[in-house]
């Protein structure tokens, strides 16, 4: 838990608000999947090097499957962060709640790798635009350590099983915090192991 999760908790919480608006002054596409992070013209004729920086950063956020189900445009300083539902089409990824996760966790290395690159990443969810997820708006301010940047690119999916061990005080207390301040949003822990097979079979 950190200060920058509940982009995650936004993300679930709230649901995308489809409108017939558009941004006509959007750049062409952008993909960034994790196995091409070479960034094309686009990005270096708008006069901010630091952002295929920060992008190659965004990219290595989790997705289920590694579907990777995002895609960027951006104009002047703002990067448009838009869902993919097609690279995503499973189960699992119900009402595409899975992917909004993924997005969230973009969201979090942006915002991380901005303030390493010497920015203040601003966040606006769902702008209000189709499958458009976040605008980011990048200003300029001191760089800012941040503890978590080097681990971004050190993040691997841990398929082992896991030890069966109940959250400690801390931890808790922790995940709990880092929702406070935000109303809608809900956090519940379940423990409870009749609890946790309905939620598996719901």
């Amino acid at each position: 838990p950190n200060q920058y999760g509940v982009c995650q908790a936004l993300l679930v919480h709230r649901q995308a608000r489809h409108t017939q608006n558009k941004v006509s002054t959007l750049r062409e596409d952008i993909y960034y999947p994790r196995e091409k992070t070479q960034v094309g013209q686009e990005i270096s004729m708008i006069g901010h090097p630091s952002f295929k920086k920060i992008l190659d950063i965004a990219v290595y956020a989790p997705s289920g499957d590694n579907a990777q189900p995002w895609q960027f445009k951006i104009d002047g300083n703002s990067i448009y962060l838009f869902n993919l539902p097609e690279r995503d089409a499973t189960p699992f990824n119900f009402r595409q709640r899975g992917s909004y996760i993924g997005h969230g966790a973009v969201i979090e290395n942006i915002i991380i790798a901005a303030a390493a690159s010497g920015y203040l990443a601003k966040v606006q969810p769902f702008p209000g635009i189709p499958d458009c997820t976040a605008r980011v708006t990048l200003e300029t301010a001191a760089p800012r350590p941040e503890p978590l940047y080097a681990a971004i690119t050190d993040r691997v999916t841990n398929r082992k099983p896991y030890d069966k061990k109940y959250l400690n005080a801390e931890h808790r207390s922790a995940i709990h915090d880092s929702v406070r301040g935000y109303d809608d949003v809900k956090l519940k822990i379940a423990e409870d192991r009749a609890e946790l097979e309905s939620l598996a079979h719901s």
